[in-house]
């Protein structure tokens, strides 16, 4: 069975409810108190005002008769009255509505007190309120004054007033009751339409939001706006998975095709030995083009989960960047380009030399394929305010505007028209940015000396010193341009270019 006060709205509704109930309550119990002090005070008021007249009808008296006692009040109230020896015995009376035999209970047995005192008694004929007290007899010797007031009218008033505070708290109460279900639902409305559009939102239409018609300040407004800030991140995140998924399956599936063609081809009849050879050559190019795409993606995978950790130790990143660009040496004059490496010495910084050298390879890689024969790759690294910066440039066609803001995305490539042979898997720049994010660092696209692109790495020393900086030390044939510039020249203006990645 389902627990109603699970129910936001019913909580809302019971708490605002009780409060107002005991508020309600507190009042009518206030009143109601009020009202009985106020009653019996008028009351105690009239019998006092009595006690005296009737003293002073006493005292005026003579002591051969009885005096004629007044049986109502200055304000027409029946007040019986009983003046009683010191013998107790009664010596006059202005009986009406009780008699002295009701009241002879009544009389103290030590005397009457001095003061007034005032009691509510409950006699044959009714509720009565007695006043008791001494007074002076016409023959000097003193008495008592017994004053009877019914107050079965004082207590049919109070019922009165406890019924029709009783009827009005409780129509008051409903009335709330009612009105807080009532506003905790217009309260609740954009809740519950908020959350009948989250149910219907699948992962085909991530693209719906939720209204925001409430003002700024509100806390349903603001839990809409967050809501759908969290659905366009759902909606990016899935577009990107989707794209990677595509991407990915494209990637693999190319050279399995390859490798299940050429399988084909080989089985229709007996080959050669050379033709045999030539065969597994093809195979294992796309074997190894395989393990890189998985090598890649599994790299790319533990950087989103936070798993990509780097070992950091004492690095000397000019050495590392000299060693790195003396591999590609071999690989830029094959291609007929120059590779030129200007570094400033003497300082260390804490890295993963394995890391580092992944992502120097892959900004080397991309730079070489995209700089045609004849033309130019530079290096350079210089620190200043604690932090390395190190440029890779290029003479290459530069990147077009439109793939500059999806340059590190995976799969990205500067052309769509670009083949695996010539434009890589499209991970590369991607698996440079995580590299330099688990660093603490970042690489970008700027301007650079050379007419293509130039990508800027920026690393923090972190626990290391700042370098004594040094002549730049040079490699390759000849000095490369705007080597020995500060970090502003480096990033020099240069034309875009189609470049993949």
């Amino acid at each position: 069975m389902r627990n109603p006060f699970r129910s936001t709205r019913v909580r809302l509704t019971l708490v605002s409810a009780v409060q107002f109930s005991m508020v309600v309550t507190a009042a009518a119990v206030g009143f109601w108190g009020a009202s009985s002090q106020f009653e019996y005070a008028a009351v105690d008021a009239s019998l006092r005002a009595q006690g005296n007249a009737v003293r002073a009808t006493v005292e005026q008296s003579t002591s051969s008769g009885s005096p004629i006692l007044p049986s109502r009040s200055s304000t027409g109230l029946p007040i019986d009255s009983f003046v009683v020896g010191p013998d107790n015995l009664l010596l006059a009376d202005s009986a009406s509505v009780v008699t002295f035999s009701s009241v002879s209970s009544l009389v103290p047995v030590h005397g009457f007190p001095v003061h007034a005192e005032l009691e509510t008694v409950v006699l044959p004929e009714g509720a009565m309120r007695v006043l008791l007290r001494q007074i002076a007899l016409p023959d000097g010797r003193t008495g008592g004054l017994l004053l009877v007031r019914p107050i079965d009218d004082v207590r049919f008033r109070l019922v009165q007033s406890a019924v029709l505070l009783v009827l009005i708290g409780t129509g008051l109460i409903v009335a709330c009751w009612l009105l807080a279900w009532r506003l905790a639902g217009r309260a609740l409305a954009p809740v519950r339409e908020m959350s009948t559009i989250a149910r219907a939102i699948t992962e085909q239409d991530l693209h719906r939001r939720l209204p925001e018609e409430l003002p700024a300040n509100d806390e349903i407004g603001q839990l809409a706006r967050t809501f759908n800030t969290m659905l366009l991140r759902l909606e990016s995140a899935f577009d990107s998975l989707q794209r990677f998924t595509a991407d990915a399956a494209h990637e693999l599936r190319a050279p399995l095709s390859i490798m299940r063609t050429q399988l084909e081809v080989t089985m229709r009849r007996r080959r050669t030995e050379a033709e045999y050879v030539h065969s597994n050559a093809t195979l294992l190019r796309e074997v190894e083009q395989l393990t890189r795409v998985a090598d890649h993606l599994l790299l790319l995978a533990r950087a989103d989960s936070g798993a990509l950790l780097p070992k950091l130790e004492p690095l000397d990143l000019p050495d590392l960047v000299e060693e790195v660009a003396d591999r590609w040496q071999a690989s830029a004059a094959a291609k007929g380009a120059a590779l030129k490496c200007s570094v400033v010495h003497g300082g260390r910084l804490m890295g993963d030399p394995d890391l580092l050298k992944r992502l120097l390879d892959n900004l080397l890689d991309n730079a070489l394929r995209h700089t045609p024969s004849g033309g130019e790759v530079g290096v350079v690294a210089i620190c200043a305010d604690g932090v390395w910066t190190v440029s890779v440039s290029d003479s290459g066609p530069g990147v077009p505007v439109d793939a500059q803001p999806y340059l590190f995305e995976r799969f990205s490539r500067g052309d769509p028209a670009r083949s695996r042979s010539t434009g890589g898997a499209g991970l590369g720049l991607s698996i440079c940015a995580a590299i330099a994010r688990a660093h603490g660092g970042s690489i970008e696209l700027a301007p650079g000396p050379l007419s293509g692109a130039t990508f800027i790495l920026r690393l923090p020393i972190h626990h290391g010193a700042a370098p004594n900086p040094s002549p730049p030390k040079e490699t390759g044939s000849r000095p490369m341009a705007g080597a020995q510039a500060s970090t502003g020249e480096v990033m020099a203006a240069s034309p875009s270019r189609d470049r993949d990645h």
